[in-house]
């Protein structure tokens, strides 16, 4: 009997110590996560840079961060806190953020100033947060002018994309490339007409562009297209979506993963080949959701945020993961909540082992977040970083 009473124990002590351990682990992984990351802005984020230092760029409409002013454009410490030494704020709703490999950032959006000097919806800050006086090329004309999407080409030369007629003074409609200078590039000439949100650079020199235009220099190409080197369209990319795309990421093997506001051929987010023939492997049921941001990790897996509530009738509230493998993450469930549009607007691309979301949202994973949250999961980011 006494045999049996020790067995029993031992039993209820190793069950004891396994759920134990079962929820340390589990704990551990809620903590990291998502961290404690609030910057707590009066309004909206449409945009967020993960910097090498640890501190966040934060892009969008509000007027505080932590309760002091900033308006539009801020920098924030590690911890969250409004980083005061950071002066360029915008007049103007920022939309879009791309840092170059020297550090300087280039930010676009509907402004007409940042700190107080005139810059028409693109600007480029120093590595040290000033203002690049020396950058100035100027995007103009339209009904609702704005500098929507960034991109830089393997030779350092920079894509720009959004609502404008003009570029530094000549015309360029929807879309233009620019020297590292600032300078307009005339040897890039394309005339979209309607409004541009997302440019993805090919190692080639073309260049896939998507938004909520249904013609690219008369000819029919809807919602997105490709564009040669010269700025040309390219006919033998035939894919099209019946609406909006709102961001274009290419895959390390040339692949275009595509999120935006579309129904067909695919809901919300669909998978390219470099020639534009859609992915039959990748097909989600996600319906009447929007997908307005994509990163990618390192080891193939990426995140999709945006406003949806289910993935394959799974429930994932505004955010989801998959694997390389194109399988939904079924360990991954931060749910997002509050907002109204785009609860997640920007995903920012992995730096020194965060990620950093941006929205409309007001909590994460049942937690209080001001538009703003970041992640820290050694699993989940295993695959490294930039």
């Amino acid at each position: 009997m006494n045999s049996i009473r020790k067995a029993r124990t031992a039993a209820a002590g190793r069950w004891l110590q396994a759920a134990f351990c079962f929820a340390l682990a589990a704990s551990a992984h809620a903590q990291t996560a998502l961290d404690d990351f609030d910057p707590a802005t009066s309004g909206s984020v449409s945009a967020v840079l993960a910097l090498p230092d640890g501190k966040v760029l934060l892009g969008g409409t509000f007027a505080t961060v932590g309760g002091q002013a900033q308006q539009n454009l801020a920098r924030v410490r590690a911890d969250g806190s409004l980083d005061t030494a950071f002066t360029a704020e915008a007049d103007g709703t920022v939309v879009a953020f791309l840092r170059q490999s020297d550090g300087k950032v280039l930010v676009g959006g509907f402004f007409t100033a940042i700190g107080g000097v005139g810059r028409q919806h693109i600007a480029r800050l120093n590595a040290d947060g000033s203002l690049d006086m020396s950058f100035d090329p100027s995007a103009t004309g339209g009904s609702s002018q704005a500098v929507l999407g960034l991109a830089l080409q393997t030779d350092g030369k920079i894509l720009i994309a959004g609502q404008f007629t003009h570029v530094g003074g000549a015309a360029h409609d929807g879309v233009a490339r620019l020297n590292t200078n600032g300078s307009v590039d005339a040897a890039f000439n394309a005339q979209v007409g309607e409004s541009v949100s997302a440019v993805a650079p090919q190692p080639d020199g073309r260049v896939v562009i998507g938004g909520g235009f249904t013609h690219v220099d008369g000819q029919s190409h809807s919602h997105i297209a490709r564009l040669n080197a010269d700025g040309s369209v390219d006919g033998s990319f035939s894919a099209f979506f019946d609406a909006s795309v709102a961001t274009i990421v290419r895959q390390s093997d040339g692949r275009l993963l595509v999120g935006g506001s579309f129904g067909s051929p695919r809901i919300a987010v669909a998978r390219l080949s470099v020639d534009g023939e859609l992915d039959d492997d990748f097909n989600l049921h996600i319906a009447g959701a929007r997908v307005m941001s994509i990163a990618i990790q390192r080891d193939g897996s990426f995140l999709i945020g945006g406003s949806f509530q289910f993935v394959n009738s799974v429930p994932r509230k505004n955010l989801a993961r998959f694997g390389a493998d194109l399988a939904l993450d079924e360990g991954f469930d931060i749910a997002i909540d509050g907002g109204g549009f785009s609860p997640i607007a920007s995903i920012s691309q992995p730096a020194n082992g965060i990620t950093v979301l941006g929205g409309e949202f007001t909590t994460a994973d049942g937690e209080p977040r001001g538009h703003g949250a970041r992640l820290r999961d050694d699993d989940l980011f295993a695959g490294g970083f930039e």
